[in-house]
């Protein structure tokens, strides 16, 4: 009798331990690696869409060290030599580096390429304006390619303009 409970409690034991052994190493832990995994895959869609989003061009804006140009791009009295800044702007709402920027009309045809801090400095001369007029529109553009790391996508442009006015 002795023998046989024995054999019955030693019984009830070995199966506890496996039901237990299952549940700690079974369950939890296929949950533990799925979890793993969508932490992973997660973390690696949220990069790719904050990569692409700080490498597309949204932007591009007209300074003078001075401060901002007046008006809707209006520069007036232009009489000697400009100074003037051009900052590409990313759609995540950084600065954008190695944006090709064009100053191409009234007389003046420059191109720069944005540092890493997103602006391009130019040095503009006096600019021609057609005869029997007082104004000229100097049109600005930059253009973008993006590092091809990830993909890459095509390449993007963005126009705009400054309204000179003596």
């Amino acid at each position: 009798m002795s023998g046989r409970r024995g054999s019955s409690g030693h019984g009830r034991r070995a199966r506890l331990f496996r039901s237990r052994r299952g549940v700690l190493e079974g369950l939890p832990l296929t949950l533990l690696i799925s979890m793993l995994l969508i932490a992973v895959g997660t973390s690696i869609l949220l990069e790719l869409f904050v990569y692409s989003r700080a490498h597309t061009l949204n932007s591009l804006s007209l300074a003078t060290p001075s401060g901002s140009l007046a008006g809707e791009n209006v520069f007036g009295a232009w009489k000697q030599p400009l100074l003037f800044l051009a900052t590409a702007w990313a759609q995540s709402g950084g600065t954008l580096g190695g944006v090709t920027v064009t100053v191409d009309g009234c007389g003046i045809d420059q191109i720069q390429h944005t540092l890493s801090n997103g602006t391009a400095m130019f040095l503009l001369p006096i600019p021609t304006l057609p005869a029997h007029s007082n104004s000229c529109v100097l049109p600005i553009s930059a253009l973008y390619d993006p590092p091809g790391a990830l993909g890459g996508s095509s390449s993007q442009t963005y126009s705009t303009s400054l309204v000179i006015v003596t």
